[in-house]
């Protein structure tokens, strides 16, 4: 028989924060005892089958004797799905987040504070049975179960939509359809009236060279949000999260350093006026 254990074997369950907080809302209403006995039974591989159904999981959990855990998770409304869409496509760098196994902050406080739509549920909206005798809820043997699957989605935050009837395939569609308008939006602008305007905005003499527009930046920033995974890490972080979000910085700093460079070439210039001039009179 298959044993499923927590990899956290001391301290808080979860490394990342929807994890953590997936866990909480759970630990908020529980029994600390039970809570307590439900986390040495998962780390102690007392979990001896764990699966998936289409909206939760089921669970077997040896105790004094062998008894069956049952979540089942809250189905978002045909609404709040497209609320959820709509957001997501709002900020390609959510969407191209989730599909690199992260999570933004930012997204779930938006979409709870603004659209009230909860991604992580509280666990009164969950329901959760066990064959147990104790009427408790949860239970130790459900707190147990209920500890895995928290470890589940802190590793895989999709399951808070594929567990809740929003399929990764219809996500994957809105997310490919975001990533070609990025390729068709993210292309440098060669267009000379465009370019006029970038040096009278920023004030430029024409002619003063001008290797990468800050604007030009933005583009491609959220051009690159649009990949999605692109499989290479650095410091445990899809790179392509790294580039979408230091392009934005690389546009500031960008402007930063052509406004310096106008500046410096601004008073060469009346320098060497200034020479010419004396030169002249003398």
């Amino acid at each position: 028989m298959s044993v499923f254990q927590l990899t956290s074997q001391r301290g808080a369950v979860g490394s990342e924060w929807w994890g953590e907080e997936f866990i909480d809302l759970m630990e908020e209403v529980g029994d600390v005892g039970r809570l307590s006995r439900g986390r040495t039974y998962a780390r102690q591989g007392q979990i001896r089958s764990f699966s998936f159904t289409g909206d939760g999981v089921e669970a077997t959990i040896i105790g004094s004797q062998m008894y069956r855990v049952t979540i089942i998770f809250p189905q978002y409304s045909s609404e709040e799905k497209k609320t959820i869409l709509e957001w997501l496509k709002s900020q390609p760098a959510w969407m191209s987040h989730l599909f690199s196994g992260e999570l933004a902050e930012e997204f779930v406080d938006t979409v709870r504070e603004k659209s009230s739509v909860d991604i992580i549920p509280d666990y009164e909206r969950m329901t959760v049975r066990c064959t147990c005798p104790d009427y408790s809820d949860p239970c130790k043997h459900a707190a147990a179960a209920y500890y895995y699957l928290g470890e589940c989605i802190d590793k895989d935050p999709f399951l808070l939509f594929s567990l809740r009837g929003f399929a990764k395939e219809e996500l994957l569609n809105e997310f490919r359809k975001t990533r070609q308008k990025g390729r068709n939006n993210g292309g440098t602008s060669n267009d000379t009236k465009d370019l006029m305007k970038t040096y009278y905005e920023m004030q430029l003499p024409l002619g003063t060279p001008i290797p990468v527009l800050p604007d030009e930046i933005e583009k491609h920033g959220r051009y690159i949000a649009g990949w999605g995974k692109s499989d290479v890490k650095l410091q445990r972080r899809d790179v392509a999260l790294w580039l979408a979000d230091a392009y934005p910085s690389a546009s500031a700093f960008s402007r930063s350093i052509i406004r310096q460079l106008v500046t410096i070439a601004s008073e060469s210039s009346s320098e060497e006026k200034s020479v010419i001039r004396k030169t002249r009179k003398n």
